[in-house]
């Protein structure tokens, strides 16, 4: 079997301390590009109140960002996005 056939399509991350933006959940710039080989697409769902800038991810890796202080109906469309 290629490798491309074992490969689920796609993984949603949702990450509460704003991974990829800022300095937080460092575990995962180690993580993530060992996880992303096993899928097709990762969206990555960030959980933030915008600070930082992006740090680098793999190429079948997708942002998100959801900004804490946005209004309810501005996070719904944001999440209506993801997928």
């Amino acid at each position: 079997m290629l490798q491309s056939e074992k490969m689920n399509p796609s993984l949603l991350l949702i990450t509460g301390g704003g991974f990829p933006f800022g300095n937080r959940e460092t575990f995962l710039e180690n993580e993530l590009p060992i996880i992303a080989k096993h899928f097709k697409k990762v969206t990555i769902l960030a959980l933030h109140n915008g600070n930082g800038a992006q740090r680098s991810i793999p190429e079948n890796c997708e942002v998100h960002s959801l900004d804490l202080s946005d209004s309810k109906k501005t996070k719904l469309k944001a999440l209506s996005l993801v997928g």
